[in-house]
């Protein structure tokens, strides 16, 4: 599994910073989190 969330421990975003998953600013990752219901579908091009 993989996770959108939060990451307050690195400002390095662009970059590989994880092992799956996407980290967000915390601005971003709330603004998110409201606006996506859980269950939503979702789909990442790398």
């Amino acid at each position: 599994d993989y996770s959108i969330h939060g990451a307050y421990w690195h400002h390095n975003f662009g970059h590989p910073m994880s092992h799956g998953c996407v980290n967000l600013p915390l601005g971003e990752a709330q603004w998110f989190f409201d606006w996506a219901p859980i269950g939503t579908l979702v789909i990442v091009h790398a």
